[in-house]
């Protein structure tokens, strides 16, 4: 009976180191190995020149992109329903970082009432005043804005709000 009882302890421990070692691997598996395929693929998107991931978060370096919606969407088609917070890190200038705060009100103005037509008619009525060049660009879950000057450009990419009618049931 003795016996049986050390056989069954020794299989217990035997077990549970392998199963350990088992999920040891499929850490790194994941931690390393697709790290290092995730970034690659971030890498590939045309303009970022920087990949960074710390926590929950990827830090994307960009150059000037003609389209930061394009750039933006494809990084959350690459990251999917991972868990991280995509953060642009862009190249402002002091006039720009001005700039994008005398557009936050007609932004703000056009996430509450929805009235996007007239957001961007003002935000590139107020950069072209500077002869800064201004594009805004839309889709459900964001707006994307892009201003840019010489070597020096700014993006922002603000979340809409969820009007859904089922958010006030």
């Amino acid at each position: 009976m003795k016996h049986h009882i050390k056989s069954l302890g020794l299989t217990f421990v035997i077990a549970s180191l392998f199963f350990a070692l088992l999920m040891g691997g499929r850490f790194l598996y994941q931690n390393q190995y697709m790290a290092d395929r995730f970034q690659a693929k971030l890498g590939d998107i045309p303009g970022v020149t920087e990949v960074r991931i710390e926590d929950r978060k990827i830090i994307l370096t960009m150059n000037k992109v003609s389209n930061i919606k394009a750039s933006f969407q494809e990084a959350a088609n690459i990251v999917g329903k991972r868990d991280y917070e995509i953060i642009i890190k862009d190249r402002p200038s002091k006039e720009l970082e001005s700039l994008v705060l005398e557009c936050e009100i007609p932004l703000q103005e056009g996430l509450m009432r929805g009235n996007f037509t007239e957001m961007t008619r003002v935000i590139q009525e107020i950069c072209r005043n500077r002869g800064i060049d201004a594009r805004i660009f839309l889709d459900q879950e964001r707006i994307y804005l892009s201003i840019s000057s010489e070597n020096h450009y700014l993006y922002r990419i603000i979340e809409r709000p969820d009007f859904s009618p089922s958010m006030y049931s």
